[in-house]
């Protein structure tokens, strides 16, 4: 077996462009890496670790080979509570546990002694130093438009009040998306796009809307989507959440909030807000998984 390999598993469905931070990141240290999707155990002859982005571990635990299970986000709805306590008692214990943040730990609840780090949302370095371009819309929303996002809501909103405005919508939308707002003029759909292609298509809006939906996961966990909007300049409208709130203020930002009965969403109040978009270069991903020391777990037990 190699000691210097690594498995990145994920389910599929989710977008991880930290998978492609750490392949960068750990490849300058010597470490190579393969992406699987839900693999069968023979796809995996001769890896030294097994790096899980959970979801479930489903594969049988093989000698001498490490397991790392990352908890980025909290289930998600619904059952979103029923499916954290089932990870908690189905998934096989690893060697190491990641976790995006301690509120993540905190509400997984894992009772024994595993080793973990904490490892933040980061941003790529290919988001920095963009040269302002055309603004060809006034709105951009990048990330995911599962039902459970209830982007519907956003959309059906925006085309009531905003006729004369146009959306931009980054990301796969799924089909009932497109069949209800598919033909509305002004709301425009570019699809997925590659990790390295989203900085050309988000700095083209005029502002970055962080539409966070008021239920339990997503109201307490960080916006990657706020996070890019703001290396790229871009004035950010966002709602009303406590993520949203605190960072704002740790970072002195200065969002349009949209009130949660959504009274104040319209152009004019939009327009005439004064933003504040704070700078994080700190938050740059060579910086974030340096500062994990997940390269000095790795190193001590390989």
């Amino acid at each position: 077996m190699s000691n210097r390999r690594i498995a990145f598993i994920h389910p599929g469905s989710a977008y991880l462009p930290e998978i492609e931070a750490y392949q960068a990141f750990l490849g300058q240290h010597g470490f190579l890496s393969e992406v699987f999707v839900q693999p069968r155990p023979e796809q995996l002859p001769d890896f030294a670790v097994e790096w899980h982005f959970m979801g479930m571990d489903r594969l049988p635990r093989v000698p001498g080979r490490l397991k790392i299970h990352e908890y980025i986000s909290l289930s998600l709805p619904p059952f979103a509570r029923w499916k954290n306590r089932l990870k908690r008692y189905l998934n096989p214990r690893p060697d190491l546990r990641i976790f995006h943040n301690h509120l993540i730990k905190k509400e997984l609840r894992f009772k024994n002694k595993t080793p973990f780090r904490f490892r933040d949302a980061g941003i790529g370095a290919h988001f920095f130093g963009y040269q302002t371009a055309e603004k060809r819309y006034d709105f951009v929303y990048h990330g995911a438009m599962d039902k459970a996002r209830r982007l519907d809501i956003l959309l059906q909103i925006f085309s009531e009040r905003f006729p004369a405005h146009t959306l931009l919508l980054v990301g796969e939308p799924g089909e009932a998306l497109r069949r209800r707002f598919g033909h509305v003029t002004n709301v425009h759909f570019a699809g997925q796009v590659p990790y390295t292609q989203i900085p050309h298509w988000l700095q083209q809006a005029r502002y970055g809307l962080n539409y966070i939906p008021p239920v339990y996961p997503y109201d307490r966990q960080p916006s990657l989507k706020l996070l890019e909007y703001c290396a790229l300049g871009l004035p950010v409208v966002t709602t009303n959440y406590t993520w949203a709130r605190q960072f704002a203020k740790a970072r002195a930002g200065h969002f349009f909030v949209i009130k949660n009965d959504w009274s104040n969403f319209y152009p004019q109040h939009i327009d005439a807000f004064i933003y504040h978009t704070p700078t994080v270069n700190d938050l740059q991903w060579n910086i974030i998984l340096a500062e994990s020391e997940i390269l000095q777990w790795l190193r001590q037990n390989i």
